[in-house]
């Protein structure tokens, strides 16, 4: 099994539990982000996940949990401190409708 689908099949065991339903386009995307983030990882030390599965559950999941705690749709979200676009980009990934700004004071995480 490729990263990718145990990635895949990590966020998809997940998301019930969460009570959260994400469109084949929606997890395709959190996919594509995560790949980008863990291939990135090669170059600058972003997050010490470098599992596949632990990255779906630490980091794609944990991410997508706030939006069991709080209604974000058409909110304005400030992710500060964000370095690998932790929750943020998920977050607008899962809730399309958020106005997102991600915010980190290291330049070389936000550039690209």
């Amino acid at each position: 099994m490729t990263e990718r689908h145990r990635m895949e099949s990590a966020l998809r065991e997940g998301l019930p539990g969460l009570g959260l339903r994400l469109s084949q386009a929606q997890i395709q995307s959190l996919l594509d982000f995560g790949a980008a983030v863990l291939a990135q990882n090669q170059v600058m030390n972003l997050t010490a996940v470098k599992e596949p599965e632990a990255f779906a559950r630490l980091h794609l999941l944990d991410s997508l949990s706030l939006l069991t705690a709080a209604d974000l749709e058409g909110k304005s979200v400030l992710d500060v401190g964000t370095g690998a676009g932790f929750p943020g980009v998920p977050l607008k990934i899962a809730c399309p409708s958020i106005k997102l700004t991600l915010l980190d004071s290291t330049e070389k995480k936000s550039a690209g």
